[in-house]
């Protein structure tokens, strides 16, 4: 890897991390994807008593769309194991991004009667800006936290997993976060000049696999 890449890389990954402090939630909202350290960290969550609910979401998305299993049904089969008991999971196995994903679980929350009106988000450390930007668009009346698992940019990466795969990962989510507030899908986000021009760079170096499509 060369250097440079690295350096873009880190740019980009310090920026999609948000480091927000956790605070005490009507609900967890695990995020579901390929990493199942975000499991992990939704139960570690629930024994510290940070909320009494864990809601899993997710069916099959761009990067699972092998999985014999929803990622709902695969992280709550993880929390389960790690002693979460099931009466304190609730699962969201339809949607297949984001905005599926808040809305949905907000429905679901709805059907059940349970509280919603402060929510903590769980995902990957590189998804968070993008994730809490469409939270707050799909559903502003909620109070959104988020936070993700202490995985560093340098590895160890998710099964099957690498360096390149993430550094695509990260570029495609900058690409929608300068794109996504226009279409609707997530509120501005502010980009500093020092992250434009680390994702131009990743992009020329080919890191361009989870660009949108034209």
């Amino acid at each position: 890897m060369k250097d440079s890449v690295a350096q873009n890389a880190r740019i980009l990954w310090d920026y999609h991390r948000l480091g927000m402090p956790v605070e005490p939630a009507d609900a967890i909202v695990g995020l579901g994807s390929y990493d199942l350290r975000v499991a992990d960290r939704c139960a570690e969550l629930w024994k510290a008593g940070t909320a009494g609910l864990i809601v899993f979401s997710g069916a099959r998305g761009n990067w699972t769309r092998g999985l014999d299993q929803t990622e709902a049904a695969l992280f709550t089969s993880r929390a389960l194991s790690l002693g979460v008991p099931d009466q304190a999971v609730l699962q969201e196995d339809r949607s297949t991004n984001l905005g599926q994903n808040v809305a949905l679980t907000r429905d679901l929350l709805e059907r059940q009667g349970r509280p919603r009106g402060r929510l903590l988000l769980v995902t990957k450390p590189n998804t968070e800006r993008r994730a809490l930007a469409t939270a707050l668009k799909v559903w502003p009346e909620a109070r959104w936290r988020v936070t993700s698992p202490g995985t560093r940019l340098e590895g160890p990466y998710a099964a099957g997993r690498s360096f390149d795969d993430l550094a695509d990962e990260m570029a495609g989510d900058l690409e929608r976060i300068l794109k996504y507030p226009e279409l609707g899908f997530q509120v501005e986000q502010e980009v500093p000049s020092a992250v434009l021009d680390a994702f131009e760079a990743l992009k020329a170096a080919g890191y361009v696999r989870h660009l949108m499509k034209p």
